[in-house]
């Protein structure tokens, strides 16, 4: 049958995915389809106390499931039971909601529009906003992700520009680890760590999460100083001085949660540590983790996770001054006079933007060196210049060297890639937030729920002869009552 143009006001309602509800449960149901549905003030009914939960109110749900039904809004609560095998056509669509059947019938009820409409069938989607530190989804299939890559970029200690006053040591990767929840924004493997005398930030990981405007809330179990950076607010520092603690923030920051403890001892340090948002501490949970071991240290790159391939771009080089490295005074140029030039020994991408030293502060390859004190730059032919004012010789700079070893990190221009096992990073049905701590999540596709009701819909009934008008006057059969 061709494309038909709906011609009465139900099957308007259903080519357009608008079913006004007429009862309680439906008023419920279509919040749960994404729509700006007012719900009763209070569920009045076990099952409209598991359907409030749903919609995200903060209700009480029952200690257990009486009814089969109940189980499985139970179930897509996030509790604990053993589902049935789904008997009735309604069973069927909840079966689907929950992720444990890959099929279900034409709709044929308003009911089981609204279940539809709920779990119209998997739609693989991008995940918003990238690149971003952390991404969070709420409408998450309980599958697998498509698709998953993330940065793996070098981490530089310290702030600031790096100098011989300031030095800011250069590491890489040995692993990648990526940490899935619904609701916590750090795992308690993801926390940095600062010696209390150094100004240093210190791994195990250095792991900012990027929160938008509202407030947000800290919880612990333990009884070590904790601190809030906002990286975004020049490395504000905020002491959590209460458990639980709430602050707010104005702007989309970067908010790094870091300990300030003499000796990095974990068992001694605080356990069960949430970030959330909102002001009021929930049950702790615990992030999923999962971890790819590298071939070798990575400074740079890309992982792709579910095909387990990793992109290494980046190439570290240690400078200490030793006879084989070949060491030349500049020959021309303004500043010649103490300007240092070698040969890198991979071809790599000609742009200041990427090398970084842990203490030379790069400058654009045609500016004047002499402006100045401390610099590194690159040039199109494959040259590192390096420069410090007062040295002005290549033996000088030799033994400055040898005391003080340079760190180069730069992108290559002819990257390596390597086949490391693949991983399943399996998504939770709901809010998901994932995150990694190598760097940003730079692509993801998830399976999510599809929206609305489409015209395909409305056709596929139509061509069956499904679809009889149900009007708002019409007595539907009554439902088995299920309050206790």
């Amino acid at each position: 049958m061709s494309d038909l143009e709906p011609i009465t006001q139900e099957e308007t309602a259903w080519a357009n995915g608008d079913l006004e509800p007429v009862t309680r449960k439906e008023q419920y149901l279509n919040r749960l389809t994404g729509e700006g549905q007012t719900i009763p003030d209070e569920p009045i009914t076990r099952t409209e106390q598991y359907l409030a939960r749903l919609c995200g109110e903060e209700t009480e749900i029952p200690n257990s499931p009486i009814t089969r039904e109940e189980a499985y809004l139970a179930y897509l609560n996030g509790e604990d039971v053993t589902l049935p095998e789904p008997i009735t056509r309604l069973e069927q669509f909840m079966a689907y909601a929950a992720s444990k059947s890959e099929t279900k019938p034409t709709p044929l009820t308003r009911e089981e529009f609204y279940w539809d409409k709920y779990q119209g069938g998997a739609v693989l989607k991008d995940f918003p906003g990238l690149p971003s530190s952390i991404v969070t989804v709420t409408d998450a299939l309980a599958k697998p992700l498509d698709s998953l890559k993330v940065a793996i970029t070098p981490v530089q200690e310290g702030s600031g520009d790096p100098s011989p006053d300031n030095i800011r040591p250069i590491s890489g990767w040995d692993s990648g680890k990526i940490a899935l929840s619904s609701k916590n924004l750090v795992s308690d493997e993801f926390l940095a760590f600062r010696i209390v005398t150094s100004t240093r930030i210190k791994r195990p990981s250095y792991n900012p999460v990027v929160i938008k405007p509202g407030k947000y809330t800290v919880s612990y179990t333990g009884n070590k100083a904790m601190y809030l950076t906002n990286i975004t607010e020049n490395y504000k520092q905020t002491e959590v001085s209460s458990n639980p603690f709430t602050f707010t923030v104005a702007a989309e920051s970067e908010i790094l949660l870091r300990y300030t403890a003499n000796r990095l001892v974990p068992q001694s340090l605080n356990t069960n540590v949430m970030l959330e948002a909102g002001e009021t501490a929930t049950a702790y949970e615990e992030a999923s983790i999962l971890s790819q071991q590298f071939p070798q240290t990575i400074y740079g790159g890309t992982l792709d996770v579910v095909n387990g391939t990793l992109t290494v771009d980046r190439a570290m080089v240690v400078y200490d001054g030793s006879n084989d490295e070949a060491w030349e005074r500049h020959s021309s140029g303004s500043a010649s006079a103490f300007a240092m030039k070698i040969n890198l020994t991979h071809a790599f991408v000609n742009s200041n933007a990427n090398i970084i030293s842990n203490y030379l502060t790069p400058i654009s390859s045609d500016a004047t060196w002499g402006n100045h004190d401390n610099w590194i730059s690159s040039s199109s032919i494959g040259i590192l210049n390096t420069g410090i004012k007062s040295i002005t010789d290549v033996a000088t700079w030799r033994a400055y060297l040898a005391s003080n070893p340079l760190e180069v990190c730069y992108k290559r221009i002819n990257p390596i890639t390597y086949q490391l096992t693949p991983t399943e990073v399996q998504m939770l049905l709901g809010t998901n937030n994932i995150w990694a701590d190598t760097g940003d999540i730079l692509e993801g596709k998830y399976w999510g729920k599809r929206s609305s009701a489409t015209r395909q819909m409305l056709n596929t009934l139509r061509d069956a002869g499904e679809v009889t008008e149900i009007t708002p006057e019409e007595q539907e059969e009554p439902e088995e009552s299920d309050e206790r």
